[in-house]
């Protein structure tokens, strides 16, 4: 097989960065964009990029069409082309000049091309990176003059932490003043980890602007970023404030998720749910597409089955002609007319699919709390969850009514903003904060579900779909991620498992059944398992056992080890490069591994984002 289709699902080339060094700086180009600028060694930007979005949000393709490198007793000059085709007839032009040098990092950009075009967002996005900065101090000059001091917010704020932004200084934790100025446009900054993202970001063009906006690439459209550092003049302060993770959980309930479509084929659901024998089902019902034909289907299915709690997932169709109660007396109808009891009903009004960003005028919705309220009535002693089907984004902006729900849930999606590799995995960074701040919000005792975690996204609350993937590539917002289909993705749920130590989460989907969405697919009749299909089954029958992270030397490998009669120690290499652990015990017996593992006396080198899992002799 091909290697790449095996470990990415895809056998898109892999991005190669050029690294470019001066001095105390280094920083990578990546397809024309600056990744991971580093002084004396640590990351103080993570990224400064050129951003075209749709109508949609979703990324334009930047092509790279030339980059010219010169090195000279001042630093480096570099200039970079990139095109865009936005139509048939409709062609861009970005040209970035960049220079690293004494006094830092420049960077100027000018966009032009032989049309006018519509976007949700054109210009500048520089990331900030976690480590060393949340926490840290943060003082912002505003257009007017005005100096504004704060701090990077350790929980997710659900708006802007700052805005009308032209210099923006803050300390690192590593004794770094670092300051960066923007010209050009208005740039604000949000909390990106709300969307997942490891990173805070500015952007230009605030949020309270409308938008889609019309840009016109005739005229040349000018921004420049520029980026200074050096060690602090005062004692370097602690501001790297991680949220304390206990090295050990308890192993959560894990679910797979349904939906109509993976129900046309029932023998091959049945066989399937047999074989992984997930804690539960979640079911997704959205009457406004498909009705409530398939609950019959389901029942089928169901009634053929293993027992196993069934949470059935209720998009409320909100209209403000009509009564919301009457489609909850029909659920409550069409349950009992197929003979299903789930054992909770997740409830999301359908206008909570679609983001609100700040600024722009809430949709019409009845109030959250006469929602459930209805619903006890309609489902008497029924487990009714709220929160969000959607994201955390959109449970942080609108908070549930904690009081009247047994438990509170939202989903995750890994490729809102980039859908590099890196960028996927460095998502997880930002789940400790995502499932702290929830805390924040629903409190230390209310139940807290999550997901479905996969990495295609099955909704979009900011644009009008998800987008296809007909070139099975890399893209951001899309239905269809090809790393699905490759142990990149179970390298990434090792990795995400990790992260919840500390978060009393007690339920866990990490993705669907079949599909894009899915562990596997129904390809000629016969089931195709992904590699993370061996995965969750084998997280499956960890159900409720304890789960203690152990700490390596090398940061890009996990290590979870399962308590048991045997035990098991679960590794991935959460990296594109070979990895190599040492004082592996001989005692151990290989149970499945996901890539090349080798392993030779008491080292085992693992290949670029597999998985193996060990026991104990």
């Amino acid at each position: 097989m091909n290697p790449l289709l095996e470990c990415y699902g895809t056998d898109q080339p892999l991005a190669a960065p050029e690294t470019i060094e001066w001095r105390d700086w280094s920083l990578e180009l990546t397809g024309g964009d600056v990744k991971e600028v580093r002084f004396q060694g640590n990351e103080i930007i993570r990224s400064i990029g050129y951003i075209l979005r749709d109508e949609n949000w979703g990324t334009h393709e930047l092509t790279l069409m030339d980059i010219e490198i010169d090195r000279d007793a001042t630093g480096v000059a570099i200039k970079i082309i990139n095109t865009c085709q936005l139509g048939e007839s409709q062609r861009i032009t970005l040209t970035r000049i960049l220079h690293l040098g004494n006094e830092g990092l420049s960077i100027q950009a000018e966009l032009q091309g032989n049309c006018q075009f519509s976007t949700a967002r054109c210009g500048f996005t520089v990331l900030y990176p976690l480590q060393g900065v949340v926490g840290s101090p943060v003082s912002v000059r505003h257009s007017d003059g005005r100096i504004e001091n704060g701090a990077f917010p350790v929980l997710i704020e659900p708006w802007q932490p700052f805005k009308d932004i032209q210099r923006l200084t803050y300390q690192h934790a590593a004794g770094i003043d670092v300051a960066a100025e923007y010209a050009g446009d208005t740039f604000e900054m949000e909390d990106q980890r709300a969307w997942m993202d490891g990173s805070y970001k500015v952007y230009s063009r605030p949020l309270e602007k409308p938008w889609p906006y019309w840009v016109d690439a005739t005229q040349p459209q000018n921004q420049s970023v520029r980026l200074a550092a050096s060690p602090c003049r005062n004692p370097a302060i602690a501001s790297d404030t991680p949220i304390a993770m206990p090295s050990t959980m308890q192993m959560p309930k894990l679910g797979i998720l349904l939906t109509p479509e993976m129900l046309l084929k029932p023998e091959a659901v049945i066989a399937s749910l047999q074989r992984l024998d997930p804690g539960y089902l979640i079911y997704h019902c959205d009457p406004r597409s498909n009705g409530y034909a398939s609950l019959q289907p389901l029942a089928n299915i169901l009634a053929q089955s293993a027992a196993r709690p069934l949470h059935f997932e209720y998009v409320l169709p909100i209209d403000k002609t009509e009564d919301f109660s009457e489609h909850l007396r029909q659920l409550a109808d069409q349950l009992h007319r197929v003979s299903l009891q789930p054992d909770c009903v997740i409830i999301s009004p359908s206008t909570d699919l679609k983001s609100t960003p700040p600024g722009s005028v809430w949709p019409w919705c009845p109030p959250l709390e006469a929602i459930f309220t209805e619903a006890r009535k309609i489902f008497p002693g029924m487990t009714l969850g709220g929160g969000m089907i959607s994201y955390f984004t959109e449970l942080n902006r609108k908070r549930p009514p904690v009081a009247l729900l047994d438990f509170v849930t939202h989903a995750t999606s890994p490729i809102v903003h980039d859908a590099a590799d890196r960028a996927v995995m460095q998502t997880l960074e930002s789940l400790p904060y995502i499932t702290r701040s929830t805390r924040e919000i629903i409190g230390g005792e209310k139940i807290y579900h999550l997901g479905p975690s996969m990495i295609s996204m099955r909704g979009n609350p900011y644009g009008a779909d998800v987008y296809e993937n007909p070139g099975n590539i890399r893209m951001t917002m899309t239905r269809s991620d090809p790393r699905q289909r490759g142990r990149f993705f179970a390298s990434w749920l090792v990795g995400y498992l990790s992260q919840l130590r500390g978060a009393e989460i007690t339920h866990w989907c990490p993705a669907g059944l079949f599909g894009s969405l899915g562990l596997g697919d129904i390809l000629a009749g016969t089931v195709t398992e992904y590699p993370a299909w061996r995965l969750v089954q084998f997280l499956a029958a960890q159900q409720g056992k304890l789960v203690t992270l152990e700490r390596l030397d090398n940061p890009d490998i996990v290590q979870l080890v399962f308590a048991g009669e045997p035990s098991y120690h679960l590794f991935a290499n959460l990296s594109a490069a070979e990895q190599c652990i040492n004082a592996m015990s001989s005692q151990w017996i290989e149970d499945f591994s996901l890539g090349e593992v080798a392993a030779t006396n008491e080292r085992m080198t693992l290949s670029a984002f597999s998985v193996v899992c060990l026991r104990e002799n």
